[in-house]
């Protein structure tokens, strides 16, 4: 009885040992990811081409279901594609205000595709203040995006500059920045930048 003690013993002493073992590996590579720098936008081919000019998008204000456009006045823009079922869209969404906040020059113009009551608890769940807009879907279609999170960057004329994959601040504002990183891994496509003197 003694030695199935002792046995015990050692397998809870080994369980302790590797839990240890376990969190300080989850904290290395915790301070690991830290270290490493953004990754930019990765390059979409879903969308419209750059140089393309974007369609007058029929939305409606997410909060109020009124019929709505976005007023891009005489800024640049992100349009930014998101679906009212996916976790890192309202991930994404949650994290806007500080986008706007680092890009006051250029309107940033989260658009919610799905239902409207899906689009208003999805806002409403957000930390973002601003104005977003619901999409049935149609407005997707046009510019040809299927798969979400996606944006768009146009500039003040409402040419496209540059379309990507954006799953958080940081690459919403590589995007901006015209840092887009290709499917292939360590290719970097340096485009240009929009400002608003463009």
């Amino acid at each position: 009885m003694t030695a199935l003690w002792i046995a015990v013993a050692a397998l809870a002493i080994l369980a302790i040992v590797e839990a240890l073992a376990i969190l300080a590996l989850a904290r290395e590579v915790g301070l690991l990811s830290r270290r490493l720098p953004a990754a930019p936008a990765l390059e979409s081919l879903e969308g419209m081409e750059p140089g393309a000019t974007l369609p007058a998008l029929r939305l409606a204000d997410a909060r109020s279901g009124r019929p709505s456009s976005p007023d891009l006045g005489s800024r640049p823009a992100v349009v930014l594609f998101m679906s009212t079922r996916c976790t890192l869209c309202a991930d994404l969404l949650s994290e806007l205000d500080g986008v706007v906040k680092d890009w006051p020059d250029h309107a940033i113009v989260p658009v919610l595709s799905g239902p409207a009551e899906e689009a208003r608890a999805m806002l409403d769940r957000s930390r973002f203040a601003g104005q977003a807009w619901q999409d049935d879907g149609a407005a997707m279609r046009a510019v040809g995006i299927v798969t979400t999170p996606r944006a768009i960057l146009v500039d003040t004329a409402g040419v496209v500059r540059s379309r990507g994959v954006v799953n958080n601040r940081e690459m919403v504002s590589s995007l901006i920045q015209g840092r887009v990183r290709t499917g292939e891994g360590a290719v970097w496509v340096e485009g240009d930048s929009v400002s608003s003197a463009s």
